[in-house]
């Protein structure tokens, strides 16, 4: 017996695994028996290995976090250094996005959209002033003025999550 699975070192059984929907690249994983030990000087002895393709495998489990678990804080120019601090008090009790890119607030809001965020924490001049940002219900499009530990409440009281009231400062 032998076949070539890219190097033709198989003597025994050899198997794939497919996947339909990957197109003609749908082979996720293969393996087989071989013997080459000896090739190298050592004693004749039977082996068998495997190798998974990890790209083709993460091209079909479509693992994507709740809609209602995506929060994204978004800011102006002016205010992307306070919004990286609200975001990291938040991520005390909520999963955050935010955005690394420097995208204009149309942009960042866009992507909230597209990602399907239930929340948006709106990190504004006018706001930062008094001491607030906007949350913003991304489902209703209700919007309101309040501090970073009230977002966090609302947000946990709305998705049912259990907030750490110890951890907000």
């Amino acid at each position: 017996l032998g076949i070539a699975r890219g190097l033709d070192y198989y003597t025994g059984m050899v198997f794939e695994i497919y996947c339909e929907g990957l197109g003609a690249q749908n082979q996720v994983c293969g393996g087989g028996s071989y013997r080459l030990v000896q090739l190298f000087g050592g004693e004749d002895t039977p082996s068998t290995g495997y190798a998974i393709g990890f790209d083709r495998i993460m091209e079909i489990c479509e693992i994507k976090p709740e809609a209602s678990r995506r929060i994204v804080v978004v800011s102006f120019e002016d205010t992307r250094k306070e919004a990286i601090v609200i975001a990291r008090k938040l991520r005390e009790h909520v999963p955050v996005y935010i955005d690394v890119m420097g995208r204009k607030f149309k942009d960042q809001i866009s992507y909230a959209n597209t990602i399907g965020a239930s929340h948006v924490v709106i990190v504004g001049k006018n706001e930062l002033d008094r001491g607030k940002v906007a949350l913003k219900d991304m489902k209703t499009g209700e919007q309101v003025l309040v501090t970073v530990e009230e977002a966090a409440g609302l947000i946990c009281r709305k998705n049912k999550w259990k907030l750490n009231s110890k951890r907000i400062k």
